[in-house]
């Protein structure tokens, strides 16, 4: 048995080749390294809902439609129909033979290049995407995109974006009654679907030097979802990270909400009773996601008018669906998250005040560290047994250790990961515990 020991100390370096001035190949007057340093150092930690026992509504259910690389979701829709996706106007349509070529293809049966503004762009509803509904999504792997725009007083707009192959919002009870859903309806569900956060940060003080993003601090992050358009400032009590650098975003079940804290929103309630009319559960309990980990990757879109990506200007939909406030989206550009601008946005505390709806906030999962953690840790950490104590902080950021004990058995061949609440911390393993091992590897912190 090998025992790797490691103190939980270890910290990302970003500390690389700052010596050399990258190009900026996106054109938008900011050095390209320190885009990718600034969107490592505040990458957020996405955390999806899994099924909370006890409570009956009809969206809560563990997540089942992840988001997928853009290369993934391609070779999957071959994968099940044979074919690759189709694209065009639904009277004339054809494949596409390279995904990452999009924005250089023509609409079949024209002689106009998808990325052209005669199919509409944010309005477009003439342009669109064919391929199967209910695509699971890559869990294991998926990629987050991001937008790294210079505002103005040294301030920089991240928007990181997550990319859904399917959307799905279930079913809700249209006629309730205190005997029980009368009349229950299954709507809300399209191919595609672009979700995400903007992370507006000060304190970037010089746009060429890759090294300016080490005196950067968040200001404020506003999140893309259903109803009230929300913003939280990084001052807010209720805001919450890891570090104080990286957000937690709680995504809701199926339709992919963001959310600061993890909780339900019922959009309506009659006489006590949860209707289930579009509700959004998003405990954060199930697939936790550290975004910018070396194990998951940060993919740069670069700008509209030089693009990083082959896709990025694509004015079609990503999808076939045509349901009013339920149809498939258009690209990134089009997206809340590509810029950092709250003009309509209201807090997160007035939100929650305001906004027609009940919510029940601040529901924390139990979790022991004597066990493995009842949600499941980032699979790209490689570890098939986990202890991970990431959801039982006792407060936000705190100085304090974290004491595990307990007995776990690695099975053979098997990687056992333990994590502590936060990092940096040391970790304080008890007399009792005892570390078992067949031909595996322990690892104790990451």
């Amino acid at each position: 048995m090998n025992t790797i020991i490691k103190s939980g100390l270890v910290m990302l370096s970003l500390l690389h080749a700052f010596n050399i001035k990258s190009q900026d190949a996106d054109q938008d007057s900011i050095n390209d390294q320190l885009e990718q340093n600034l969107a490592v150092r505040f990458a957020p930690e996405w955390r999806f809902h899994k099924k909370v026992i006890g409570d009956g509504s009809n969206q809560n259910h563990t997540e089942q439609y992840y988001p997928s690389s853009i290369e993934w979701f391609y070779n999957k829709v071959v994968e099940v129909t044979g074919n690759p996706p189709l694209m065009g106007t639904g009277g004339s349509f054809g494949p596409i033979p390279n995904i990452n070529q999009l924005d250089q293809m023509h609409v079949p049966g024209t002689n106009i290049p998808a990325s052209d503004p005669f199919w509409g762009g944010c309005e477009s509803g003439n342009l669109w995407m064919f391929y199967p509904e209910k695509l699971s999504g890559d869990p294991d792997g998926f990629p987050t995109y991001f937008h790294c725009y210079p505002l103005d007083n040294g301030r920089v707009s991240i928007g990181y974006g997550l990319f859904y192959p399917f959307d799905y919002k279930g079913s809700y009870c249209a006629i309730p009654s205190p005997f029980g859903c009368i009349l229950e309806v299954e709507e809300g569900k399209h191919r595609g679907d672009w979700e995400g956060i903007n992370v507006v940060v000060t304190g970037v003080n010089d746009y060429n030097d890759p090294a300016s993003f080490s005196t950067a601090a968040i200001e404020y992050i506003k999140y893309s979802g259903h109803g009230a358009k929300k913003f939280i400032q990084a001052a807010s009590p209720r805001f919450r990270s890891v570090w104080g650098t990286h957000p937690k975003v709680f995504i809701a079940w199926g339709a992919h909400a963001n959310y600061p804290e993890p909780g339900e929103w019922h959009n309506w309630v009659l006489s006590g009773i949860k209707p289930n009319w579009y509700d959004d559960f998003f405990h954060g309990n199930g697939l936790v996601v550290q975004s910018w980990r070396p194990q998951r990757q940060l993919v740069n879109m670069g700008e509209k008018d030089y693009p990083m990506v082959g896709w990025l200007n694509y004015k079609g939909r990503w999808g076939q669906d045509d349901n009013g406030g339920n149809s498939s989206p258009p690209g990134p550009p089009c997206k809340s998250f590509w810029s950092g601008d709250i003009d309509g946005y209201v807090t997160w505390e007035e939100a929650m005040q305001n906004y027609g709806g009940a919510w029940e906030g601040n529901a924390e999962i139990d979790c022991s560290p004597e066990l493995a953690s009842p949600y499941s840790p980032d699979p790209a950490y490689g570890a098939n047994t986990y202890v991970d104590c990431r959801v039982t902080c006792p407060g936000e950021n705190p100085p304090l250790p974290t004491v595990l004990s307990g007995v776990y058995t690695v099975p053979t061949g098997g990687v056992l990961g333990i994590f502590p609440c936060h990092y940096p911390e040391n970790i304080i393993i008890n007399k009792s515990m005892t570390l078992k091992a067949i031909e595996g590897t322990v690892v104790i912190g990451q």
